[in-house]
């Protein structure tokens, strides 16, 4: 699973606009939107705001639920499901 599939997954499953999900992670719109598009690749700050925020490591080859209780429970499933 490619990051920019996760992200849209998250964001979705959220209920959040893009830019809302930039400001949460706290890096530019238009620059989320290249992370959630595949044209950019996260840098490490990106990857520690989504472990932090959402207890998800991306750092390695797909994911990582480093601390699964800060997702919602549909987030969490989903991703878990697509995982399998």
């Amino acid at each position: 699973m490619h990051t920019s599939e996760i992200l849209e997954i998250v964001r979705t499953t959220l209920e959040l606009s893009k830019q809302e999900m930039s400001n949460l992670l706290g890096v530019p719109g238009k620059r989320y939107a290249r992370y959630e598009s595949g044209v950019l690749i996260p840098d490490d700050f990106f990857y520690e705001r989504m472990e932090t925020l959402y207890g998800i490591d991306m750092r390695q080859s797909g994911i990582a639920f480093a601390h699964p209780e800060k997702l919602k429970p549909a987030v969490y499933e989903q991703l878990r499901q697509l995982l399998l």
